[in-house]
């Protein structure tokens, strides 16, 4: 079965070859343009959201040592207490 679509495919004619490939480089060229359109908007709400701007990044590095400070004494004291 696969001997006479090989043969079909190598006698058509090369205008039909031509619409094929083309047809693949538009698609993909469409895939690549909505892979870059939802890259950069993911990239312009990561902006306006502010999650990546510095401060909000520093306020949550002291929060993070404030909670350490405030629990490691319970974790020790627990941890000892268990053994």
């Amino acid at each position: 079965m696969g001997f006479p679509l090989l043969i079909i495919a190598l006698s058509t004619s090369l205008d039909i070859w031509c619409q094929i490939v083309v047809r693949f480089l538009i698609s993909s060229i469409i895939e690549l343009a909505i892979c870059a359109a939802s890259i950069v908007q993911v990239c312009e709400e990561d902006r306006t959201s502010g999650t990546r701007e510095s401060g909000s990044i520093a306020k949550k590095e002291q929060d993070l040592e404030r909670f350490y400070e405030e629990n490691s004494s319970d974790f020790y004291y627990h941890t000892y207490k268990a053994w």
